[in-house]
């Protein structure tokens, strides 16, 4: 009988003990926070939190459908994502989106085009790896890294890009996509070598600097270039930020950096880019041309063009 009320007194003290812990807890986060939601509901509140910052990821995997999403879909998404993965081609019988629906421009033809009379070169090879599923289960997936060989889709000569046609040294351009314009300062040296390497296997593939200007681990790929010139002519500047003709003949001359592009405006960006002091570092201020630890804003227009003509 006395062991039954020593665990029974045992229980009751921790339990008091949690309280107590509780209590304290509750009131320091009540007196430290100036948040109404967080004073008035200190768990439930931190609990709203942890579900705003999950959200996403449950949306992703749970609530969005197959077909919503922007600027690509989940299908869209995990198409791509098999393909590089698995090389896996193979899409199930019927389809999910709505192919009446305006802005589908594909309608089925009583005779279509055969494969072999695509116009586009598949002569080239090279060699990758690929995964391959072995057993794929409720909660795993079974899969091993194997070496794999596949054909480059590339344009036939005939159907080749051509820039800068009249110049001394034409850019052929056989490959259908490239590496966007991603600039250093937003994107680190791994993605850089990553892109570039990638562009290169490729084949007829390229990489845009973006505006913050060409870096060593752009030209040490030996992927084609395109140098990007923003409003803020990072890397085209002299120390007073106008353009220094200089700077430009020094990247001109690079031999895998095969077209120049202008960036006129920031897109979305409407007072234009923004770097922050803290991550501009020394590598970043050299090819810049800016001081390190100063904040960058890029303007969102070249300063000397305000209209169609000046362009010219």
């Amino acid at each position: 009988m006395s062991e039954t009320l020593l665990v029974i007194i045992s229980i009751l003290l921790f339990l008091m003990l949690l309280l107590i812990v509780f209590f304290i807890i509750t009131f320091f986060i009540k007196k430290r926070t100036h948040h109404s939601i967080l004073k008035l509901h200190p768990y439930l509140g931190r609990m709203r939190y942890l579900l705003e910052k999950i959200g996403p990821e449950f949306r992703q995997y749970w609530f969005d459908h197959d077909t919503d999403g922007k600027p690509f879909s989940r299908y869209d998404f995990q198409s791509v994502m098999f393909l590089a993965k698995y090389r896996s081609e193979i899409l199930g019988f019927g389809s999910k989106r709505d192919f009446e629906a305006s802005g589908y421009y594909i309608a089925n033809t009583l005779f279509p085009i055969l494969t072999e009379e695509l116009s586009v070169n598949l002569t080239q090879e090279r060699e990758g790896k690929k995964y391959v599923i072995h057993k794929e289960g409720l909660f795993s997936r079974r899969e091993k890294l194997t070496a794999d060989t596949t054909n480059l889709w590339l344009y036939e000569e005939d159907d080749a890009i051509i820039v800068g046609e009249n110049r001394k040294y034409p850019w052929k351009l056989h490959g259908m996509f490239g590496a966007s314009a991603t600039s250093y300062g937003a994107i680190g040296e791994n993605y850089i070598l990553a892109s570039g390497f990638g562009a290169k296997m490729a084949g007829g593939s390229w990489i845009n600097t973006g505006e913050g200007g060409v870096i060593p681990e752009h030209l040490h790929t030996g992927a084609n270039i395109v140098a990007q010139i923003g409003p803020g002519l990072f890397g085209y500047r002299d120390e007073d930020g106008n353009f220094s003709m200089g700077k430009f003949m020094e990247k001109a001359k690079e031999s895998n950096i095969r077209a120049f592009e202008l960036k006129f405006g920031q897109g979305a960006k409407i007072r234009g880019g923004h770097l922050e002091g803290q991550k501009v570092n020394e590598k970043i201020a050299s090819v810049r041309n800016v001081r390190k630890g100063e904040t960058i804003n890029s303007p969102n227009r070249f300063s000397f063009l305000k209209n169609a003509a000046d362009t010219l």
